[in-house]
């Protein structure tokens, strides 16, 4: 069976000058909702990500915020067939969280209930729909994930300056190739025949020579 909108809309065509009023909303439903494979675990009102394709229909699971790898949200389930077949809302309306504000735009969350406070670094920000009153959510995911990227300024670097440590760390995985670091206010340059390298792993920088107790380490990336 097709799966019905929330609210029913009549599509209006016209055929020269007579409108032509359908009497199914079948038409505009059309890419709000989609069949798909989920896990035995994942629930009722909980937000998916697509992993896959098996036989044709989509695999999905649940999204984790703090795991840019587990992102973006593309809906959220809103029926269960079976224990691991399931159907996803991706556009309209929603009435199964609630209450939410009018006018509030809320973000994908870990937990089921979508909310609206963007989760804190380093977390992934998407914004999931807008309130349109009380128990209405307007599901908008392709209104876009917030912040992939974001900048630190001015970290000081965790490790030991005492002119024998080279290797120092910073609080967030930074992305490859946007590290500055700044040895006593002077950006250094970064290669392995110059000042430093990015490594190893996604959170530490190797000095090629050891900064000494007086000195002054800063270190700017995105993450």
């Amino acid at each position: 069976m097709s799966p019905k909108s929330l609210i029913r809309y009549e599509q209006v065509r016209r055929r020269g000058a007579q409108p032509d009023v359908q009497g199914t909303d079948a038409s505009f439903a059309e890419g709000r909702y989609f069949d798909a494979n989920c896990l035995a675990s994942d629930a009722i009102n909980q937000f998916v990500r697509v992993t896959g394709n098996t036989l044709g229909l989509p695999n999905v699971t649940k999204v984790d915020p703090s795991d840019s790898t587990k992102m973006p949200a593309v809906g959220v389930i809103v029926q269960k067939a079976t224990a691991t077949t399931c159907l996803v809302q991706v556009l309209g309306q929603i009435t199964s969280f609630s209450p939410v504000v009018a006018g509030t735009w809320y973000y994908v969350a870990p937990t089921a209930f979508p909310s609206s406070v963007p989760p804190a670094l380093p977390a992934i920000s998407q914004v999931i729909g807008v309130g349109l009153g009380t128990t209405r959510l307007l599901l908008r995911p392709d209104l876009g994930v917030g912040s992939q990227s974001r900048a630190i300024d001015g970290e000081v670097p965790s490790g030991s300056i005492d002119g024998v440590n080279l290797v120092f760390g910073t609080v967030f995985p930074f992305r490859v190739g946007t590290t500055r670091l700044y040895l006593n206010g002077v950006r250094q340059r970064i290669g392995i025949a110059y000042d430093y390298i990015e490594g190893p792993g996604p959170q530490t920088l190797t000095q090629t020579l050891a900064p000494r107790a007086e000195d002054t380490l800063l270190v700017d990336y995105l993450f």
